[in-house]
């Protein structure tokens, strides 16, 4: 659906600031750390004072409602200086407000007192996933959810735990980071938290990971650890092709002249080339 930009002015900020006072974030009845990577309209008016507009993503709830989603503008201020702020955006003028923003607080109870698998450390068998290990997003929650459920279910069945390793998938370097370092802020999963990014691909997510679902005994994984299979043997069929296959400068000269690359001499193994 067609989605557009505004943005907010020093008007704006003026008026939102008028309700400072009155924001939990402000006067002190909020304690914790908001993510920093996704900050309420007032944050963001306060970190970062010198600018005079800030960015907002105005987005369609859905094809059958007028709903707007202000992506942008999430706030914990009074609802009657949001709607006062809201209609001084440009574009915003003539708008309706069906509900206001507003803040959400949550306690969590540090990683570092669960072990790798998910189960607090104190209690046999109480596994921990998403905010209550101060994690923050969607996907960060989903896949505790999977590891502590797979664990808590391999538990009672006195089976050994499942633990994916940092280099085996994001999954890992989630848990590892908040098992072994724990978090004083809302944490999400980035590539620049995971040294092994390089190798932790979309392109190869099944094959790091199939083969431990097969093993796990998760439905339907036959077929899919056949695909799998056979896409690493067409794999290694295309490796040993340019391992065996050798470049004559007669063919290939010309086409490396084309693109004004360097000419070779005499033969050489595809793969060295």
């Amino acid at each position: 659906m067609p989605c557009h930009i505004t943005y907010t002015s020093q008007e704006v900020h003026d008026t939102l600031k008028e309700g400072f006072d009155r924001s939990p974030m402000f006067n002190g009845r909020i304690q914790g750390l908001g993510p920093r990577y996704c900050p309420s309209i007032e944050d963001k008016i306060n970190r970062f004072s010198d600018k005079d507009r800030h960015q907002l993503f105005v987005e369609p709830e859905g094809w059958d409602t007028c709903e707007i989603y202000v992506n942008g503008f999430s706030s914990s201020l009074p609802e009657d200086v949001q709607y006062k702020a809201l209609k001084k955006v440009p574009g915003f003028e003539n708008m309706k407000m069906f509900r206001p923003g507003y803040a959400i607080e949550y306690d969590y109870f540090p990683p570092t007192q669960l072990n790798m698998n998910l189960e607090t450390k104190l209690v046999k068998n109480l596994f921990f996933a998403g905010q209550i290990n101060g994690t923050t997003g969607y996907e960060e929650a989903a896949c505790q959810g999977l590891m502590a459920g797979l664990n808590a279910h391999l538990s009672i069945h006195d089976a050994e735990p499942f633990i994916l390793k940092r280099s085996d998938a994001y999954i890992g370097v989630l848990i590892d980071d908040l098992v072994n370092k724990g978090t004083n802020e809302p944490y999400r999963m980035f590539t620049s938290r995971a040294e092994y990014r390089i190798l932790l691909r979309q392109d190869n997510a099944d094959i790091r990971l199939t083969p431990l679902a097969h093993k796990l005994g998760m439905l339907n994984m036959e077929q899919r650890l056949e695909r799998v299979q056979a896409k690493i043997e067409n794999a290694n069929h295309i490796e040993r092709f340019f391992e065996d296959t050798s470049v004559d400068p007669i063919h290939i000269n010309t086409f490396l002249e084309s693109i004004d690359s360097s000419q070779i001499k005499q033969k050489i193994k595809a793969k060295k080339y």
